[in-house]
Parts: C-alpha cells; structure tokens; sequence
C-alpha cells in the first residue's frame, strides 16, 4: 500500500514538474502572486489580497483561478456585482468550471437574481451534480415557494452526499418544508431520519414534538420532550409545552410540575398557563 502511494506522489511530483517547466516566466510571477493574494485572503487581509490577485492577472491574464479567487473576495467584501464579473471571465475561460457557476449563483443570490441563481445552479449540476449544487438549489426554490421542487433537489442532495451530518441537515430541512405543505406524516419520516443520523440536538426532538403533536400522537410526542430536557435541562419552552402535554393526557399533577418548572426557568408565556390549569 505504502510503496504504491509513494508511486502516485512520485507521479504527480513529475507531472507538476513538467508542467512548471512548461511555463513562462510571467506565468510562473502569476502563479506567485496568486498564492500571495491567497495567503492574505486567508489572513483577513483583503485588499492586499486584490493587489495581489490583480498583478496575476496582468501577468497572466488567461490565469481563471486568479479571477475566481478574486471573485471570492470580492463575495468578502461585499461587492456582489464585482465577484460576478470575475466569475463570469472565470467561465469564459473555462466555461467546463462547475464550481465557478456554484460561486457566481451564490453572489446572484446576495443580489436577490434568483432567477439567474437557478440557471448557474441547472448549469453547475449538468457539468458536476454536486449535493452542495442541489442544497443551493434547493434554499432558492423553497424561498420561491417551490417547496416539492425544492422537495426533490433535497432528494438527490441526500443520495450524493457523504457527510452524516450534513444528510441529517437536509433530511431536517425536507421535513420542514413538508410540514409547510402540512404533510406531517411524511415529515415525521424525515425527521425520524434526521434524528437518527444526529441524535445529540435538542431543537431537533422541539421540532418533531410539534409534529407528533399535529398528529395528536401525544405519547410520542412526550417522549420527545424528555429527550429535549435531557440534552437541554434549561431550554424553558420544552417544560412548558411538555406540561400543556401532560395535561392533554389528563395528568394535571406532572402537567403543572412542568409549568412551574417552565416558569421558574423564566419562561414569561407559563404564567397564564400555570393560573388556568394549576389552581
């Protein structure tokens, strides 16, 4: 294993080699430069950066990763129209370049181009389907209120990615978007799953209590509650709704123990709660 690894270094230490013999001598200042603008990008120092990454460009003008580094911080600095600019002449030297479309939606989206932001997305997954293409993707359509769109970009978001965590990330948001089209049955799944890949946020068991709930499944729904409190001993609104719970259930005595405990916790909404129920 260790010798063929060494093999490949050997081989991509050639191939770079070959290649840097192959350039210029502006060509190899451009490349400089470059890694200078990105050593001061990385420091926060992003006008040097630019004074950096324009000296590249006029040494090598054909260089697109200057201009896509450029582009990013320009993104850092705000100025949205300029990064777009820069990706734009990223494209036209390498219009193959899918992470410069991803790029160039995202500034788009700054800009409220939502419309031009879903073109680079469509553009960016043709060349290299990509979850973070469909997540992106994904966010404008449910802002656009396309939420089964939205629906299935998270679909195939799941099926590319590879992180745990961020899979449990867009099962959650499926199960947002689902209970926004009251479909709390399917968004129970989504959450079941979301759960089951990340088991240690609170908010998550909050959320899926109010689905359970939703689905008058109120046993279920308690479960979630002393979940939530275990990881969460002081998030105030998990007792004061796990109280109105019990009191569903006809369990007034536990019910006002949790008011109170919501109340004591400073939970301002329990104060009415407790006055009707806990007499």
């Amino acid at each position: 294993m260790y010798k063929k690894l060494f093999l490949i270094t050997i081989s991509l230490i050639g191939v770079f080699l070959l290649s840097w013999c192959g350039l210029s001598q502006s060509e190899k200042k451009a490349f400089f430069f470059n890694y200078a603008g990105n050593e001061k990008s990385n420091l926060g120092d992003y006008q040097g950066a630019i004074q950096d990454y324009n000296k590249a460009i006029e040494l090598n003008p054909k260089r697109d990763l200057a201009y896509f580094d450029r582009g990013e911080v320009k993104i850092e600095l705000k100025d949205y129209q300029g990064a777009i600019q820069d990706y734009n002449k990223v494209i036209e030297l390498n219009p193959k370049y899918a992470t410069a479309y991803w790029a160039r939606a995202l500034a788009k989206i700054e800009l409220k181009d939502y419309t031009g932001a879903i073109e680079d997305y469509n553009k960016a997954i043709q060349l290299n389907p990509d979850s973070a293409y469909y997540w992106g993707r994904a966010w404008i359509k449910a802002e656009l209120k396309d939420y089964q769109g939205a629906i299935q970009d998270y679909d195939n978001a799941i099926q590319l990615e590879w992180n745990i965590q961020y899979t449990a990330m867009f099962y959650r948001f499926k199960g947002n978007l689902k209970i926004e089209l009251k479909d709390y049955t399917w968004a129970l799944q989504d959450y079941d799953k979301a759960i089951q890949l990340n088991p240690n946020d609170y908010k998550w068991y909050g959320i899926r209590w109010e689905i359970r709930t939703e689905l008058k499944d109120y046993t279920g729904a308690l479960q979630d509650y002393d979940k939530a409190i275990q990881l969460n001993q002081s998030y105030a609104r998990i007792y004061r709704k796990k109280g109105l719970n019990e009191i569903i259930l006809n369990d007034l005595e536990w019910g006002c123990k949790d008011l109170q405990k919501a109340l004591d916790l400073g939970d301002i909404d329990s104060i009415n709660k407790v006055k009707e129920y806990c007499k």
